[in-house]
């Protein structure tokens, strides 16, 4: 009789929960994939990377920016006593490919940014999984100690109506009360635990709205995760580091193209008033072409020889980089796995032996209580400990789906 009337007051005090949450603060479900995709649109950092990933498309044609086209004039008396004019025009660039290399690690650094992009969104959703993971908990928790609540409270009133009645002292009554303040306590924790969390979701998801997750069953254990090692070259941040290698070898060959010559190509028309060679007397219409060639060859190369040298150095503090972020994906992966391994076997012990002690605790509490075989304070230790047992299952499912989420991230299976 005791537990259909907790569990009926539980059903209420849940109800009541939710239709508040819904009427006062005006929130809205959202499933996790449709938080993944919201999130993938409206992201503040997704945003960012996109427009990164345009600029550096927008970038690639820079490649071919030449030096400005260089236009001279000359005016006076430079060939004779007589009033001339000379206008030439000149072009100076480098051979084709310097043109090339520089278009090549412009291509470079749009993978470079899409590598980011992607690694950014994978990441995000990691912590919108592990946002929902952590919501999920506390509502499990908050069912719970709500539950806990109802049971202290119809076993308060025993304890009330007995000191009333002179059948037992103030301890009982007292102990009751504070119990129940505990629980209260501990439930406006949680309720401030799950704003935070709901929070962050919404920032997550652009604050275009005012989004909760939606309910589902906690105690669902996800089923045994079996990965690919192969996988760990293919997480974004891996990408991204053998992106960057790549970036700075190509660094290296823009550096060494600074060696190459660099050549011009002019046309000059001038006047020449006057007696040519040719006895032939010329005006300041007649007009006199002529062509220049040049060619610049770098001679003083120490600067340029550091560069390449600072550039080499940078492609092994990349590949160096590229082998350490391997190796520590490879570590954490092997942690995560031991970690779960463990997990599945402690979660097997809890269900088969802890939780059935639990419930049977708190059966024989409340009747051994109701007929007055033990008092309250046993009563009330009796039941601490089924709870305990209760709330160290629901952490032990906790922590488990938050390291199959991780590992699911480390093995690029998001």
């Amino acid at each position: 009789m005791i537990t259909k009337k907790i569990e009926y007051r539980t059903y209420i005090a849940s109800m009541i929960i939710v239709l508040l949450s819904q009427i006062i603060c005006a929130q809205k479900s959202i499933t996790l994939a449709d938080a993944k995709n919201l999130a993938k649109e409206k992201n503040f950092d997704l945003k960012t990377q996109n427009l990164n990933v345009l600029y550096q498309s927008k970038n690639i044609n820079t490649a071919y920016t030449m030096d400005p086209t260089q236009i001279d004039s000359e005016f006076g008396q430079f060939n004779s006593t007589y009033f001339d004019i000379a206008v030439g025009i000149s072009q100076s660039f480098h051979l084709p490919q310097v043109y090339q290399r520089k278009k090549d690690i412009n291509k470079q650094k749009v993978k470079v940014s899409e590598a980011y992009m992607n690694a950014t969104e994978v990441d995000v959703h990691r912590q919108i999984t592990e946002i929902f993971i952590n919501y999920h908990f506390l509502e499990a928790k908050t069912k719970l100690l709500v539950e806990q609540d109802s049971l202290f409270g119809i076993f308060q009133r025993i304890a009330t109506d007995r000191y009333q009645s002179g059948e037992t002292d103030a301890l009982a009554k007292i102990s009751a009360e504070q119990q129940k303040m505990s629980i209260t306590n501990e439930l406006i924790s949680l309720q401030n635990e799950k704003d935070i969390l709901v929070f962050e979701l919404n920032w997550l998801l652009g604050n275009v709205g005012n989004f909760i997750p939606e309910s589902e069953d906690f105690t669902k254990i996800p089923s045994m995760y079996v990965y690919d090692v192969t996988a760990i070259s293919r997480h974004p941040l891996l990408l991204a580091a053998l992106q960057e290698n790549e970036t700075s070898i190509l660094a290296t060959q823009i550096e060494k193209s600074v060696r190459l010559p660099k050549f011009s190509l002019g046309y000059n028309n001038i006047s020449i008033r006057g007696t040519g060679p040719d006895n032939i007397i010329y005006q300041s219409g007649d007009r006199f072409h002529s062509f220049q060639f040049g060619m610049a060859i770098p001679i003083l190369n120490k600067g340029n020889n550091a560069a390449i040298q600072a550039a080499k150095i940078m492609e092994e503090v990349t590949n160096q980089q590229l082998l350490s972020k391997k190796a520590a994906l490879e570590y954490s992966v092997n942690q995560k796995n031991a970690m779960i391994q463990n997990l599945y076997k402690r979660l097997d012990r809890y269900a088969t032996f802890s939780l059935p002690n639990a419930a049977r605790l708190q059966s024989i509490a409340e009747i051994q209580y109701s007929s007055g075989d033990i008092n309250y304070l046993e009563f009330v230790l009796l039941n601490q400990q089924a709870i305990a047992i209760k709330k160290e299952y629901l952490q032990l499912i906790h922590e488990l789906k938050i390291t199959d989420i991780q590992l699911k991230y480390l093995t690029s299976n998001l």
